[in-house]
């Protein structure tokens, strides 16, 4: 079964949340231990003080500075209830001198307290067994967790390759499309441009000779001017595809201010529906682009600026450049920005472009 890289996050990222509360419990059970630790070395302290007093009453000796002492270890700990009740008698027997009553009384506070050692000595062995079982749980699952991002690892280049492998071969396949699409433009264009010449030709000859007879009426005058203005339309559309199947025949590098002008004779007229067209990029004769995609964004960066006017505004769209950058300006009644589309169209045109919004313009930075 081939995991996306989704499950993979999900099964890395359950063994990271298990390492961190292992690690979390591994702390609490290290603290257990260091109590259990200082329970049983108290206990034990406890143990030679009593023995120390035993010893003293045994010998005849003073009992106060021991007594002193096993009291102390008492107040510090956290005795058992046998404990507290052996080491009441034993305080009796010491306020009262009996040295056989004393000794009986540390026998048998030193018993209750060998039990409670040996409690504690149990919890603590208990504890060990228990953080070493969590520390090799733990190196368990971190080996596990290495061996699953190996795994990811090497599932991920396999994956990549595969991807990398597909995506040139589509980019093959697109540009042996590419290819042919622009062969059959090319001879589509070629196949127009005659008749429309022809067309063109005696439509200027027949509004001429129409035009010299006092009784046409002004509608038909009209229809005239009309088809004469969609004629020149068509011509410059005609002449654009012209000049843009050139321009993609030509190889990798084109001149910018001819793969511009190019463009502006596909897209003009859409632009001029809403907005005046200003040149100014004359400053661009030293650069060079790649035709097609320069072509591609430009029409895009262009139609954008029209329609940022609206269907009824009636704008400025200035193209500048200097240098090494081209600058697409709009003036007068916006009614929107820039679309957030425009910057993905630039990238996936390998071209860095930056908007601005108030008033619009569109830096294209040119390789």
């Amino acid at each position: 079964m081939v995991f996306d890289n989704r499950r993979w996050a999900l099964a890395i990222g359950a063994a990271t949340v298990a390492l961190i509360g292992f690690a979390v419990f591994a702390v609490v059970l290290l603290i257990d231990v260091r109590a259990s630790r200082a329970s049983v070395e108290h206990d034990v302290r406890w143990l030679i003080a009593v023995q120390h007093l035993d010893e003293a009453a045994g010998q005849g000796a003073e009992l106060e500075a021991p007594m002193k002492a096993v009291r102390a270890f008492a107040s510090s700990g956290a005795p058992a209830p046998e404990t507290l009740a052996q080491l009441a008698a034993l305080e009796g027997a010491v306020d009262q001198r009996d040295v056989t009553a004393t000794r009986s009384s540390c026998a048998g506070l030193t018993k209750a307290l060998r039990r409670q050692t040996a409690a504690a000595s149990a919890m603590l062995g208990d504890a060990w067994s228990r953080l070493a079982v969590l520390v090799g749980a733990s190196l368990f699952l971190a080996l596990a967790a290495l061996g699953l991002l190996f795994a990811f690892a090497r599932v991920s280049a396999r994956l990549l390759a595969r991807t990398e492998q597909q995506r040139h071969e589509a980019i093959h396949d697109a540009e042996r499309l590419a290819e042919s699409l622009q062969s059959l433009a090319g001879q589509v264009t070629h196949d127009l441009a005659n008749p429309l010449a022809y067309v063109a030709s005696n439509h200027r000859f027949l509004e001429a000779q129409l035009n010299q007879l006092p009784e046409l009426g002004p509608d038909l005058r009209e229809a005239l001017r009309d088809t004469g203005d969609g004629l020149v339309r068509l011509e410059r559309l005609v002449t654009g595809l012209q000049a843009a199947t050139t321009l993609s025949r030509s190889g990798e590098s084109a001149r910018a201010t001819d793969a511009l002008n190019a463009v502006l004779l596909l897209v003009e007229p859409r632009v001029l529906k809403t907005s005046t067209l200003v040149r100014a990029f004359e400053r661009l004769d030293g650069c060079t682009v790649r035709p097609v995609p320069f072509m591609r964004l430009m029409s895009s960066v262009l139609i954008e600026a029209a329609e940022l006017c609206g269907p009824n505004g009636k704008g400025v769209v200035t193209i500048g450049g200097q240098g090494r950058a081209l600058c697409v300006s709009v003036e007068g009644p916006v009614v929107r920005v820039w679309a957030p589309s425009l910057k993905l169209v630039a990238a996936d045109l390998s071209f860095d472009v930056s908007l601005v919004d108030r008033p619009p313009a569109a830096t294209i930075v040119l390789p």
